[in-house]
C-alpha cells in the first residue's frame, strides 16, 4: 500500500478518506489469503499430505520466489508451515484425511522404530483426531512404561491426523505412527482405515490374506483367531486396540447422532501388548524372538455396595498380575479368578496343561479356578459308538471305562489344588463333555457295556437323587479336605467375577432358548463374559470366547483348516480379564522375567522392524496420481 505520510499530502485530514483506504487493502489483503489457504486445501486433499511452497506457488499460478516474498517477519506469516493450521482451520473437514509431513517426519519413525527394538514391551493402541487424551490412561501407561520399558504406539483412527493433541505428538514415550509396521515376517501393526464408528472393525479383514496376525488401530477391542493350515505353528489373529482418547462422536445430521450413540457404546479403553519373548541364547540364530501378545483394558470405574457406577480415585490397567496405576504406583495382586480353557484330561497338550499350567498358577496365586470340559469322556462318546474300529482301539487299550476316566479327572483337579494357594477353590462350570455322563446314563447305554454297568448303575442312583453324578463320584473318591474346595455348578446358575461382574459361568455351548452358542448371543445377553467351547479365541470389548487347553487339532479336525490354539484367562479386581496364550517355542504363557531379553539384532529378523512406505514397494503397481512416499525406510 501508498505510505500514510503520502496518503496525508493528498487528502490533507480528511480522516474518513485515509481509514476506508486502509479498510479496502485490509479487505484485499484478506482476500489475497484466502486464495492461497483455498489453493493450499486444494493441493492437500489432491497429495493427501500437506504441500510444499512449490506446490501451492505452482496451484497459484505463481512462481516460489513470488510466494516466497509473502513469507517472513511481518508479513502473511512467520513461517510457510503455517499455512497448514490456516487452512485446517477454514475448512477442517478437508483435512480429516490429509498428513502433515512437517510432523510426521522420517525422523519421527525412525525414532520409534529404534524405541521398538529396544523396548522390552511395546503397546499399541489408537486415538480419534480432535477427541482429547484419556489422561488417567495415558498416566498409566507412563508409569508402565517406566517399568517395563514400554514405547507406546499409536494409530490415528481411519488415519485422520489433524486435530491429534499435542500429549501424543510431543511425547517422549509415545509415538503416532501412520505406517504399516512390521515386527515380524508375521506381524504387523496395519494403517488399514477403519471408520471409528464402524459396527465391527474386523469386517473384511480376513479378504487381506493369511500368514500374518493384522493389529488395527480402532476405539472396539475386537479379536479374531485366523483359521490356519498348521495352526500348531503358530496361531494368527486380527485384532484392534481400544483407544486412549475419548468418545467424541457428535454430528448434526440424524444418521450421524445415531451411528454416534453407537460408538460411544462400544467405545473402549484399551490397547495391545507384545511382550518380547525370554532369551534362547543357547541357539545362536538371530531372529528367534517372538512376542507374547495380551490386551489390557483401563478401568476407571467401579461400582458401589449399590451398584452404582463412581470413579476410582487412582485408575488403573492390569498386565497379568501386576497393577499400572495413573498416580505412577504399581502393586502385584492376587487375582480375583483364573480361567482355564477346555481341558478335556486325557486328550490335553500335557506340557501346557500340567508343567505350564502350573507356573501359571505360581505366579498369578488366583482365589478361585474355574475348569470347562475337564472331563473329555472318549470312552463314553456317543458320537463314536457305532463306529467299531474306534470302539475296538479304545477297548485293546483300556480306555473304554468309565471309572479310569473319572479317577483320571480326580487326579488331574487335585493337581490343580496341590499347586493352588491354600484357600483358592476350583470351580467346575457346567459343560458338555461332562454332561456327556449324564447323557450316557439316561441313555442306559451303560447295560451293554459291562465295564461300565457296576459304576453307571451306582452313578445313575446318585442323580435320581438329585445329585451331579461326578461330583458324587468326587466326593467318594476324594479325600475331605480336596473335596471341600472343588464346586460343581448346577445348571442355569448365573456366576459373575469382579466387582464390575464378568459372567464366568457359562460355557458357550448353548446359546439363546436352546439354540447353539454364539458370540452374538453373548452380545445380545450381557456386557461381559468368558466362555470357552469353541477352542479358539474371539473377543468384542469385554467379551471374551477362550481358547482351549487340548492337543490340537483334535480328531474331527485333523482334515481342513483349524483356529485351535490353547490359552487361558485372567479376571482382576474389577471384572476386568486377559488371556494368556500358550508360546510352544519358548514354553511360555508371559516372559520370565528371570531369563534375559536378546538384543534387537538377535531377537529380530534382520531388517525388521521396518515401515512399509505407502507407495507399493515391490514396484509392480503403478503409484496413482497424489499417492504420498516421505516415510520409505530400507530393510
Amino acid at each position: 500500500g501508498v505510505p500514510t505520510q503520502e496518503l496525508r499530502v493528498i487528502y490533507g485530514s480528511n480522516k474518513g478518506a485515509l481509514e476506508r483506504i486502509r479498510e479496502y487493502e485490509s479487505k484485499a489483503l484478506d482476500q489475497f489469503v484466502d486464495k492461497i489457504l483455498i489453493a493450499y486445501t486444494r493441493v492437500a486433499k489432491q497429495l493427501g499430505r500437506s504441500p510444499s511452497l512449490e506446490e501451492v506457488a505452482h496451484e497459484l499460478e505463481l512462481t516460489p520466489d513470488m510466494l516466497a516474498k509473502l513469507i517472513g517477519r511481518n508479513k502473511i506469516v512467520d513461517k510457510f508451515e503455517e499455512f497448514y493450521e490456516l487452512a485446517r482451520k477454514r475448512s477442517p473437514n478437508s483435512f480429516k484425511n490429509v498428513q502433515n509431513v512437517n510432523i510426521f517426519t522420517p525422523e519421527r519413525l525412525n525414532k520409534a522404530l529404534q524405541a521398538a527394538r529396544d523396548g522390552e514391551v511395546i503397546v499399541l493402541t489408537s486415538a480419534v483426531a480432535e477427541a482429547p487424551v484419556q489422561k488417567g490412561f495415558y498416566d498409566a501407561l507412563k508409569t508402565f512404561h517406566k517399568n517395563r520399558n514400554a514405547p507406546v504406539f499409536v494409530r490415528p483412527v481411519n488415519l485422520e491426523t489433524s486435530g491429534l493433541q499435542k500429549e501424543l505428538l510431543e511425547s517422549d514415550f509415545m509415538h503416532v505412527v501412520i505406517n504399516t509396521i512390521k515386527f515380524t515376517p508375521n506381524l504387523s501393526f496395519h494403517n488399514l482405515k477403519l471408520l471409528a464408528k464402524m459396527v465391527d472393525p474386523l469386517t473384511g479383514t480376513k479378504k487381506l490374506g493369511p500368514g500374518e496376525t493384522r493389529i488395527f488401530g480402532h476405539i472396539q477391542r475386537r479379536l479374531e483367531t485366523r483359521a490356519s493350515a498348521d495352526a500348531t505353528l503358530e496361531t494368527l489373529f486380527n485384532m484392534t486396540t481400544g483407544a486412549i482418547t475419548e468418545p467424541n462422536y457428535t454430528g448434526g445430521r440424524y444418521v450421524q447422532e445415531r451411528t454416534g450413540e453407537f460408538a460411544m457404546e462400544r467405545h473402549f479403553y484399551g490397547a495391545v501388548v507384545l511382550e518380547k519373548t525370554s532369551s534362547r541364547r543357547a541357539v545362536n540364530i538371530p531372529g528367534l524372538g517372538r512376542f507374547h501378545i495380551r490386551m489390557i483394558e483401563y478401568v476407571k470405574e467401579t461400582l458401589d455396595e449399590n451398584g452404582r457406577v463412581v470413579p476410582l480415585e487412582d485408575p488403573y490397567f492390569l498386565d497379568v498380575n501386576t497393577q499400572y496405576f495413573a498416580s505412577g504406583k504399581k502393586a502385584d495382586i492376587r487375582l480375583e479368578a483364573l480361567m482355564f480353557g477346555d481341558l478335556h484330561f486325557g486328550a490335553t497338550d500335557q506340557h501346557a496343561a500340567l508343567e505350564a499350567k502350573k507356573k501359571l498358577i505360581q505366579r498369578l496365586k488366583p482365589k478361585r479356578i474355574y475348569t470347562e470340559d475337564d472331563y473329555d469322556g472318549k470312552e463314553i462318546n456317543h458320537h463314536e459308538r457305532d463306529r467299531i474300529i474306534t470302539q475296538g482301539m479304545l477297548a485293546l487299550m483300556k480306555a473304554n471305562s468309565l471309572e479310569e476316566g473319572l479317577h483320571y479327572l480326580r487326579e488331574n483337579i487335585e493337581a490343580i489344588i496341590a499347586v493352588a494357594p491354600s484357600d483358592a477353590i476350583v470351580i467346575r462350570k457346567r459343560s458338555n463333555h461332562p454332561h456327556w455322563v449324564e447323557r450316557y446314563l439316561q441313555s442306559g447305554q451303560f447295560m451293554k457295556e459291562p465295564v461300565n454297568t457296576p459304576l453307571a448303575l451306582e452313578l445313575s442312583k446318585a442323580m435320581l437323587e438329585g445329585m451331579d453324578p461326578i461330583d458324587y463320584f468326587f466326593k467318594k473318591h476324594m479325600s475331605p479336605e480336596n473335596y471341600k474346595r472343588v464346586v460343581t455348578l448346577p445348571a442355569g446358575e448365573a456366576v459373575y467375577e469382579g466387582q464390575r461382574g464378568i459372567l464366568v459361568s457359562m460355557h458357550g455351548d448353548k446359546g439363546t432358548n436352546g439354540a447353539k452358542g454364539s458370540m452374538n448371543a453373548f452380545i445380545e445377553a450381557t456386557t461381559a463374559a468368558i466362555y470357552g467351547h469353541t477352542h479358539y479365541m474371539q473377543i468384542y470389548n469385554r467379551i471374551m470366547n477362550i481358547a482351549a487347553m487340548a492337543k490340537y487339532p483334535q480328531p474331527y479336525a485333523k482334515e481342513g483348516f483349524s483356529k485351535a490354539l490353547i490359552g487361558n484367562a485372567g479376571i482382576g479386581p474389577n471384572g476386568e480379564a486377559q488371556f494368556y496364550i500358550y508360546d510352544h517355542i519358548s514354553g511360555e504363557y508371559f516372559r520370565d522375567s528371570a531369563k534375559p531379553l536378546d538384543p534387537a539384532d538377535k531377537f529380530f529378523v534382520p531388517g525388521y522392524p521396518y515401515a512399509i512406505p505407502t507407495n507399493d514397494p515391490t514396484g509392480r503397481h503403478e503409484t496413482p496420481a497424489g499417492a504420498m512416499d516421505q516415510y520409505r525406510t530400507q530393510r
